[in-house]
């Protein structure tokens, strides 16, 4: 059933206390890795607000707790303007009123958000707008900037919302509002915000818009603008976190922006997280098939590929190479569920490049999976939470030897550049000549047991052991390899194999 036939109180009923968390995936780093077709032309802006439409103001609903929604939610889109390239993931950033302001963003706190280090300034850009300084706390008459994403597919949605933080202060006759619009000319407002109609105070706010009654249409523009008739001495409009959300059985969504008319929709899984396929083996021998790259850090350029080669009595692997320098990682995967625990993993691992470099070569696993395209552009459909067996080559100076050492992490979170983050279960322990040959291939298990024990061996040495449940029943594995402070951090695998017990 569509959402517009449905009563749009289901989102409200979700709608909790809760603080916004949201994976961020930025268009531009994905589309410069992994090679996406030449970005179309924008086509000129029409857009002009209804504000006498139909339905206008009234589409907000309670601030939504996200991590409260079920997992027939998903996110098509998301931004959080950390990033200096974030300007290519809206179809329009403009002064539409010609006064010289448009959107930019500015370092400036968001008191619901403290890992947030910018945020947008509806006039912090454009030939004077960037010239401002937000401490001023002042904003012009004569301004209408608009920031517009779309278009978003919407025909097999049952419901839809978007969320952002905003923080509103302005003077009456000047607004904020949200709008959409099904042909990108015009703009229906589903929320205003001014100093008399649903009023900001001049404060950090989740605010929450219902887009039930757009549920089922194949293309929806969502507008964020900001108007001042006046000036004052006040911020205007500040806005942070922005997400759209869908609900219902994945179709075909569009969770990056076109500039044409038309979506161009992408196939999406129609089922979660699909149950154990049980033990798994790939030698490599003969092709990679099924491995591509699942995450990296934005900004990042590397080769994904099949070497048919022998090494060292050995025939053919899987090749990852990494050229971008300081702390860039891919993580490679079949993206196949293992076992449940306890289980252990095996595979025989080679630096190829220089050991004096700090780069690193792992295992991955302990990943999660939510159905559909992986890696989705906003990185959110999975690998959002893993486990990190990091090997590490250095020479020491002191030694005057190549040496290496490995620890384990539990990866938590990424920052806004993708870079992950989490405990050390492990601290970095280093491993001896006499154990494993630093030149030469390596055999790494991982053992992971039912009740969180985890057991590193090398070479069937026992070198470490944790214990930690938080992720130990999500199934995803793979392999990944980072540099440090030079680029070209390159690994082949020999094998992969995970088997329960």
């Amino acid at each position: 059933m569509k959402a517009q036939t449905r009563d749009r109180s289901r989102i409200a009923l979700l709608a909790a206390s809760g603080s916004l968390v949201i994976i961020i995936l930025l268009l531009a780093g994905f589309m410069s890795i992994a090679g996406a077709q030449q970005e179309p032309e924008k086509a000129p802006f029409e857009g002009t607000l209804v504000a006498d439409a139909p339905g206008a103001m009234t589409m907000e609903v309670a601030p939504v707790n996200l991590d409260a929604l079920g997992p027939e939610w998903r996110p098509i889109f998301a931004e959080t303007f950390e990033a200096a390239s974030w300007e290519q993931k809206w179809d329009v950033n403009l002064d539409f009123s010609g006064a010289g302001y448009k959107w930019g963003t500015r370092d400036v706190p968001n008191s619901l958000d403290p890992a947030s280090k910018s945020v947008a300034w509806a006039i912090g850009g454009g030939t004077i707008g960037s010239t401002l300084d937000p401490l001023n706390r002042s904003y012009p008459s004569g301004v209408q900037s608009w920031l517009v994403a779309g278009p978003f597919d919407l025909s097999s949605a049952d419901d839809a919302l978007v969320n952002l933080d905003l923080f509103y202060e302005a003077s009456g006759g000047d607004p904020f509002t949200v709008s959409l619009s099904e042909d990108r000319i015009q703009f229906t407002p589903q929320l205003t915000v001014n100093k008399n109609v649903n009023k900001g105070d001049g404060q950090w706010e989740q605010r929450s818009v219902s887009l039930s009654a757009f549920a089922g249409k194949p293309q929806i523009w969502v507008a964020f603008t900001f108007t001042s008739t006046n000036s004052a001495q006040k911020f205007g409009a500040l806005m942070d976190n922005v997400s759209v959300w869908v609900e219902g059985e994945p179709g075909t969504y569009l969770p990056v922006i076109s500039y044409g008319f038309t979506p161009t929709p992408i196939p999406v899984t129609p089922t979660a997280t699909p149950p154990p396929s049980g033990d798994y083996d790939k030698n490599f021998t003969n092709n990679i098939d099924g491995w591509e790259a699942r995450r990296w850090t934005d900004g990042t350029s590397y080769d994904l590929s099949h070497d048919g080669g022998s090494d060292d009595g050995r025939q053919g692997f899987l090749n990852l190479l990494v050229n971008t320098k300081d702390s860039h990682y891919v993580i490679a995967s079949p993206l196949v569920a293992g076992p449940e625990p306890p289980y252990n993993i095996e595979t025989k691992v080679k630096l190829r490049s220089d050991r004096n470099t700090g780069d690193q070569y792992g295992i991955i696993f302990g990943g999660n999976y939510t159905g559909g395209p992986c890696p989705a552009t906003d990185f959110s459909t999975c690998f959002t939470h893993y486990y990190e067996l990091r090997i590490r080559f250095f020479y020491d100076s002191g030694l005057d030897k190549d040496k290496m050492e490995f620890k384990l992490k539990r990866i938590d979170s990424h920052d806004s550049n993708n870079n992950n983050s989490g405990p050390d279960l492990i601290e970095w322990t280093r491993l001896s000549s006499k154990l494993v040959d630093e030149n030469g291939f390596i055999e790494w298990d991982v053992n992971v047991d039912s009740d969180g024990k985890i057991k590193i061996a090398a070479n069937d040495e026992p070198v470490g052991s944790a214990k930690d449940t938080k992720y130990i029943d999500n199934l995803y594995f793979g392999v990944i390899v980072r540099t440090e402070d030079e680029p070209n951090a390159e690994a082949k695998y020999d094998y992969f194999k995970i088997e329960g017990y």
